[in-house]
């Protein structure tokens, strides 16, 4: 998981890292940006890598951010569900 991790700090590659208490979430892209890598790892000692589409890679992220994450942050600011559409509105309109 580390060299993974040290790959995003290359030049030529998007990624986005996600880590709690119980696990650290990569995806990383090839230099394309066709296929990336997700790789997860559980603590105390689990890790699994995969190669997957662009598309798949997208909705993954969407996931991991809109049900992985809100039982880890009681204030992410991710619209979690339809009644905090109107939230953000507000906050747009004033």
């Amino acid at each position: 998981m580390c060299a993974i991790l040290d790959k995003t700090l290359e030049p030529g590659h998007r990624s986005v890292i996600v880590y709690t208490k119980d696990y650290v979430y990569c995806l990383l892209s090839s230099e394309d940006l066709e296929t990336w890598t997700e790789a997860v790892f559980e603590f105390p000692n689990t890790f699994s890598k995969k190669e997957i589409k662009a598309s798949i890679a997208l909705a993954n992220l969407i996931e991991e951010l809109t049900q992985g994450l809100p039982g880890y942050f009681s204030e992410l600011p991710v619209v979690k569900d339809p009644g905090e559409v109107n939230k953000v509105k507000s906050m747009i309109t004033g």
